[in-house]
C-alpha cells in the first residue's frame, strides 16, 4: 500500500457473528450461576443413564437369551460396566446436580458458595 491509497475502513468491515448454537453452549458451559450447572450435572446424569441402560438391554438380553453370541467373560465386563456407569456417572452427578441446585435455594443465599469451583467440577 502506497501513501497515495486509501487506507480500508475496518468500521465497516462486518465481523461475523458466531453461531447461535456456539454461543448459547458457550455460555451455559462458562456460567457461575449454581442453578445452570446444577441442570449441567443433571443433563449429563440422564444422558448416562441412557447410555447404562442401553448396556442394560444388552446384558438382560443374554441373560433371557444365551444364544446372543456373548462369551461369559464379554457379559461379566459389560455387567460392570453397566453397574459403574449406574453408579459412578449417573447417581453421584445427579444428587451433586441436586446439591446444587437447591440447597443455594434453600438456605437463602443468592448463590453457591465456591461457584467457579462448582463449575469446574463438573
Amino acid at each position: 500500500m502506497t501513501l497515495l491509497q486509501d487506507r480500508p475502513d475496518l468500521e465497516a468491515a462486518e465481523v461475523p457473528s458466531p453461531p447461535a448454537l456456539a454461543a448459547a453452549t458457550e455460555t451455559w458451559l462458562n456460567t457461575t450461576d449454581h442453578k445452570r450447572i446444577g441442570l449441567l450435572f443433571v443433563y449429563a446424569s440422564l444422558l448416562f443413564l441412557l447410555a447404562a441402560g442401553g448396556i442394560g438391554l444388552i446384558v438382560g438380553a443374554q441373560q433371557t437369551a444365551p444364544s446372543l453370541g456373548l462369551s461369559g467373560d464379554a457379559w461379566n465386563r459389560l455387567y460392570g460396566l453397566h453397574t459403574e456407569m449406574t453408579v459412578l456417572l449417573f447417581l453421584t452427578p445427579i444428587w451433586i446436580g441436586l446439591a446444587a441446585y437447591l440447597v443455594p435455594l434453600q438456605i437463602g443465599s443468592g448463590r453457591a458458595a465456591l461457584p467457579r469451583m462448582l463449575a469446574m467440577g463438573f
